[in-house]
């Protein structure tokens, strides 16, 4: 694909008074939209925070109920090309029995058609590290055997009538077709085609409803799988991705021809499709713990506060609500202590103690409804920062903290002394931060995003005896939040001040993955 655009991803949450038995738009990782009363004005909302265009908010009517399950992965929006033959599977995971009664997929860039079928899912989240994504992410593919002849056969395994077999891959985590038994349409009719015909079909929501040829009902993981078919060799589709999906890896792609690996057939990418799933569940599901505080690397010594929305919900009616809610935390490793959350409304809160340089310190919440069903949220760490040497390496351009610490100071061992601040696991640095060191080299990559308008880093330039290099494309509109072109003023911008430079021009960007 050529000419990617890369947008800014949101996923708006509503909770609180907006949940109401029966209604949601939900992700398997708890993250959820409701949809109830007020279910057409949370839709549209939805949609526009997507780009979607405005005259397609209508495809969500109030007769769509019950749930969207989705991953709810962050970073931006990319635009991920396929070819004639490839296919997209998207593994999805439903909190319990469900109905799905249909299917959503956003078009980023397509002239043409792909058929989408949905199969039960072989893989059940077996990768969680990249060294088995990408190039490492082999699965294998399809084949018919004909004494020393082998033949490619398709992404399902099926070529007319041909007896394929499984020819696995070398992924070290998971060497098997990502998905089995068709469930949907499941009649023998290979699937079910989704036809764009013009330019004004990119960058929009396509929808499948199921219920003409059945609505499958599942038990656990499934698999959502879209096959290209272009007639013109010039065309393809380009898919919207997420360039930072959650772990384990959800997202695969078959490749008719050379993969990411040099092979084709099925490979695992470190993206997320932009699919959906709306499904009605068929029991009782657990609590909801939406958008809990992520505590970055701190210079602070004192309590830290951790809040998250809880609430609860019951489909097929019955008691519901939030029993227990409690954060987990350790220190160093070392025993984990649980304290009781306070709840205001459906907000709840409680305090991580405060530590000494050099803690790590690793926390989560749980919570248990009236009916006994647990959640619990993803565990984070962060650590308490103790500056021990002159000089500080900002990692800002997501390189791994070896990398800078062999290639950035090289040839200066024994000379330059120096700590490593990680923009990417720590946040931004601060002046307080700053204040610690006499020199601060900032290696950025994708844009920096060290100090929020550069006050702090002009405050600590101002103060003198320092010195202060930075380097890496990009690294000027990071500071500005990447705007239009833009004149430099003095007293405001610390790179006319201290650079001499009186004009930003916005930076142009472009590629495409596959």
């Amino acid at each position: 694909m050529k000419n990617a655009k890369i947008v800014a991803f949101l996923l708006i949450v509503l909770c609180g008074s907006a949940f109401a038995a029966g209604k949601f738009l939900l992700g398997p990782d708890g993250r959820h939209i409701a949809v109830n009363n007020g279910e057409a004005r949370a839709i549209k909302e939805a949609m526009k925070i997507r780009e979607l265009q405005a005259d397609k908010d209508s495809q969500w009517s109030s007769a769509q109920t019950e749930y969207e399950v989705r991953w709810a992965d962050g970073g931006g929006i990319v635009n991920f090309g396929f070819g004639t033959g490839d296919s997209m599977a998207q593994y999805m995971v439903p909190l319990t029995s469900a109905t799905i009664k249909s299917v959503w997929i956003r078009s980023y860039d397509y002239c043409g058609s792909f058929t989408v079928t949905l199969h039960d899912a072989n893989y059940a989240g077996e990768v969680s590290t990249g060294a088995c994504a990408n190039a490492g992410g082999w699965l294998g593919y399809w084949a018919f055997i004909s004494g020393t002849d082998t033949t490619q056969c398709d992404a399902a395994g099926g070529n007319d009538d041909d007896d394929c077999v499984w020819i696995p891959g070398d992924n070290e985590c998971f060497d098997e077709s990502p998905y089995g038994a068709e469930i949907w349409p499941a009649i023998g009719i290979g699937g079910v085609p989704i036809t764009f015909t013009n330019p004004d079909d990119n960058r929009l929501w396509k929808s499948l409803t199921l219920a003409t040829l059945g609505e499958p009902t599942v038990t656990g993981p499934f698999i959502i799988d879209a096959l290209t078919d272009l007639t013109d060799e010039d065309l393809c589709w380009g898919i919207g991705a997420l360039d930072a999906p959650l772990t384990p890896y959800h997202a695969f792609k078959y490749y008719k021809g050379a993969g990411t690996s040099g092979n084709p057939g099925w490979h695992i990418r470190t993206y997320g499709w932009d699919v959906y799933a709306m499904v009605e569940y068929l029991a009782d599901i657990p609590p909801f713990i939406v958008d809990p505080t992520v505590l970055f690397t701190t210079l602070s010594l004192d309590a830290r506060t951790v809040s998250a929305t809880i609430t609860d919900v019951n489909p097929i009616g019955g008691a519901e609500g939030v029993a227990e809610a409690l954060l987990h935390y350790s220190f160093n490793e070392g025993d984990t202590v649980s304290v009781a959350m306070t709840a205001v409304v459906d907000t709840f809160s409680a305090e991580i103690p405060g530590g000494v340089p050099g803690d790590d310190i690793t926390y989560f919440i749980t919570a248990t409804d009236v009916l006994g069903l647990d959640a619990k949220s993803a565990s984070t760490t962060y650590s308490i920062f103790a500056p021990s040497e002159p000089n500080l390496i900002v990692n800002n351009g997501g390189f791994s903290d070896g990398t800078v610490a062999y290639y950035y100071p090289y040839g200066f061992e024994g000379e330059f002394n120096f700590d490593i601040w990680d923009v990417g696991n720590n946040g931004k640095a601060t002046l307080a931060l700053l204040e610690n060191y006499e020199t601060v080299v900032e290696v950025s990559g994708g844009g920096p995003n060290s100090v929020t308008d550069s006050t702090g880093l002009m405050t600590w330039l101002d103060g003198g005896n320092v010195n202060f290099f930075t380097g890496g494309d990009e690294w000027l509109g990071g500071y500005y939040g990447y705007p239009a072109d833009m004149d430099l003023v003095s007293g405001v911008h610390f790179p006319n001040d201290y650079l001499g430079l009186s004009w930003y021009s916005a930076p142009m960007k472009s590629g495409a993955s596959t």
